[in-house]
């Protein structure tokens, strides 16, 4: 007999109570039935609950230190005319009172700035200021220590007979060209 047929028949013999109970208990009953049709036991009911989480996470990545040899790390500046300072050694002096003066100098340039390419050679030009007539030249420096200046080079000067030098252009040359 069915949970439906039994309380049917149970209605008319018991009270209104009487029946919710009865209907009650056959609809626990056929639910256990039909758990013990499914393959489950009676007793025992599993629940199954799926949950999407979210979640964002920020990385931050240090970036190792490279270690660099001094040729990678001067190879890439190239001088310009504030890394250098031009001294003047005056050799000899010989003045003529209104006429003015003949001097003989040497050039004394000091390297001032970042160390360069020790191979890399530079072309510096330079202007003698306070001489009569302009006087420009050039020397070169290779890597940041060797200068290649004249030995001797000699301006008229006005009756003052002072000079100076200053660096007008540097220029990183290549000599195999």
């Amino acid at each position: 007999m069915n949970a439906r047929s039994l309380r049917h028949c149970e209605l008319g013999r018991f009270g209104g109570d009487t029946m919710k109970s009865i209907a009650l208990g056959a609809s626990i009953f056929a639910l256990a039935a039909s758990l013990s049709a499914c393959g489950g036991s009676g007793s025992t009911a599993t629940k199954t609950v799926t949950r999407t989480v979210t979640a964002t996470a920020t990385v931050t990545e240090t970036a190792e230190a490279t270690d660099t040899t001094d040729a990678e790390t001067t190879s890439e500046y190239v001088p310009t005319k504030a890394d250098f300072t031009l001294g003047l050694k005056i050799l000899s002096k010989e003045c003529f009172g209104s006429a003015g003066c003949n001097l003989e100098f040497r050039l004394k340039p000091s390297y001032t700035g970042e160390e360069f390419d020790p191979g890399q050679t530079v072309e510096v030009t330079y202007q003698i200021v306070g001489s009569e007539d302009p006087y420009t030249n050039t020397f070169t420096m290779t890597g940041d220590t060797n200068a290649s200046v004249n030995e001797r080079e000699s301006v008229q000067t006005g009756t003052a007979g002072k000079i100076s030098a200053k660096v007008t252009d540097v220029e990183l040359v290549n000599f195999s060209d």
